[in-house]
């Protein structure tokens, strides 16, 4: 990249963060920080408006590559509506990234100011946008999260293939749950009856074998699933 993208990079997030800051709301802030379980600060800007303020900067966006740039330094930013920003920029923007580059960089922001409000959309929009589109050069890369310490990794694994429909993979789908099916994190449980949920829409004659296939799935999981499946185990 060169140096004039990331100037123009930064420029754009000063700019749109300088909108942010003037709308800031004390109160809002701390209600929604409590919100987080106080795991982040806020300027207080419910979401609407910051759609409103955002868009007064979205037509200079940095485009393709160059978001990148801006990403990680909204990433930087200790308040978590820059961090809303830029999952809006992973939406716009991902497709256009090549593997190499988009998964280094999807990889420190899932581990970083790590909450689901952020992993998920960069799980969805970035990493399963990435597998969609080079599903042989990414997939080893989300295997390898499979099995990682990282529980956020672990998460966006479960969800990768999220509203593929025909297109899942079920080989991986399936890695990706059982190597999480006996954990008692709340999280991991409720990503693997997410993950199940979504593509029992596509396929639910696969999803209802899976799950009596695995009589140790935890209540959780299972009732996230069977409320869509309308299984005869009752929801």
């Amino acid at each position: 990249m060169t140096n004039s993208a990331v100037s123009t990079a930064t420029l754009w997030v000063s700019d749109t963060y300088s909108q942010l800051a003037q709308h800031q709301n004390p109160t809002n802030a701390r209600n929604m920080s409590a919100y987080t379980k106080d795991r982040f600060a806020f300027l207080g800007i419910p979401k609407p408006v910051r759609a409103e303020l955002q868009r007064r900067t979205w037509a200079g966006r940095p485009r393709g590559v160059a978001a990148i740039e801006a990403i990680h330094a909204l990433w930087a930013i200790p308040v978590r509506e820059a961090q809303y920003v830029a999952c809006d920029l992973v939406k716009s923007e991902s497709k256009h990234w090549a593997p190499e580059e988009g998964l280094l960089a999807l990889e420190a922001w899932i581990t970083t100011q790590s909450w689901w409000d952020s992993v998920d959309t960069l799980a969805v929009h970035g990493v399963g946008t990435l597998l969609k589109r080079h599903p042989d050069a990414v997939w080893p890369t989300v295997q390898r999260w499979i099995y990682s310490e990282n529980m956020w990794l672990n998460r966006t694994a479960m969800i990768s293939q999220l509203g593929f429909r025909a297109e899942t993979r079920t080989n991986w789908l399936d890695e990706a749950l059982s190597a999480h099916i006996h954990s008692k994190e709340f999280f991991h449980r409720k990503t693997i009856g997410w993950a199940l949920r979504d593509y029992a829409k596509t396929n639910p004659r696969w999803v209802q074998q899976w799950v009596d296939a695995h009589p140790e799935l935890s209540g959780l999981s299972r009732r996230e699933v069977l409320r869509l499946l309308g299984s005869r185990e009752g929801a």
